[in-house]
């Protein structure tokens, strides 16, 4: 598999303070990579280093395989959408975009861009009078004008409807599809879990965990939790004589959290012992967002 991004021990310091502190991992041709930290853990700053707006104190990436001067062109990046001129229509911004890249364009091809975000019927349309969601769109057809290999795209969905974030989410398939790249951040962890093939945790500057979701479940997972649902609610006189784990009951519900598969077996023989049937048993996997929140609280 081609590695499209290889970043090698990146730090970046402002005087004294340090906020990036040897940051490493790499990505390879068709991945959706999720990219997800706190405000302030460095996430900004990284992509800021990859698009040029600032440089490494120290360590060094590579995207396809060469230096940021020689690839620009085949890197789209998602603007801020604050930076769109007011009152300009979205074919005027991608045609200006195109030029200032100096990309033999067509209308037909800007037609298409637009189409793919959902913006074609408001080409003509002045930014002035779009929504927060509709600039995002424009953003993203902007960062697509140059058919790039390797998209970022920063908090792409924030500010879309419910219908209009679905659409997004399919164009990112899309493109992973066609075998673009894809870095991605977003606020949305259940956003980000659908849509990454891996996921990076940024924290204090520094790459705590990475790995698929599979992967970091695994590395998160030191107790299993299981939903069982019974048929009656649990009598406080049964309870007493069952040696069950670590619990919650609601009504019929037994949430229970153990260590070993076996547990699991050993609780569920007891209550049926005690004349209980079990109608359902739902091992619950950790999310994203459980991840993501085990990971900042850890030391």
């Amino acid at each position: 598999m081609n590695k499209v991004l290889e970043v090698k021990n990146i730090t970046k310091s402002f005087g004294k303070i340090d906020v990036l502190k040897g940051v490493s991992f790499s990505i390879d041709q068709g991945e959706i990579f999720g990219f997800l930290g706190r405000n302030g853990a460095g996430k900004s700053t990284l992509i800021n280093i990859l698009t040029g707006v600032i440089h490494q104190t120290n360590g060094g990436f590579q995207i396809l395989g060469g230096s940021l001067d020689k690839v620009k062109g085949k890197i789209g990046v998602f603007p801020d959408v604050d930076n769109f001129y007011a009152d300009w229509s979205a074919n005027q911004h991608l045609k200006f975009f195109a030029k200032v890249q100096k990309l033999k364009i067509q209308q037909k091809e800007i037609d298409e861009k637009l189409a793919l975000v959902g913006l074609l019927k408001d080409k003509g349309k002045k930014v002035k009078n779009f929504s927060f969601g509709m600039k995002k769109k424009l953003g993203v057809a902007q960062a697509l004008i140059n058919n790039p290999e390797f998209i970022i795209l920063d908090e792409p969905t924030s500010g879309l409807d419910a219908e209009s974030a679905i659409h997004m989410r399919e164009l990112v398939n899309k493109l992973a599809a066609q075998g673009k790249t894809i870095f991605i951040t977003s606020h949305n962890l259940n956003e980000l879990e659908i849509l990454s093939n891996r996921i990076a945790i940024l924290k204090d500057g520094q790459i705590s965990v990475i790995g698929t979701m599979e992967e970091l479940r695994v590395e998160a997972q030191n107790k299993i939790q299981v939903e069982i649902t019974l048929n009656r609610p649990l009598k406080k006189e049964d309870l007493a004589t069952i040696d069950l784990p670590p619990h919650q009951i609601n009504k019929q519900n037994l949430r229970i959290s153990v260590k070993q598969q076996e547990e699991i077996g050993n609780c569920i023989r007891q209550l049926v012992l005690k004349g209980y049937n079990i109608y359902s048993v739902i091992q619950q996997e950790k999310t994203l967002e459980d991840i993501f929140l085990q990971n900042e609280v850890a030391h």
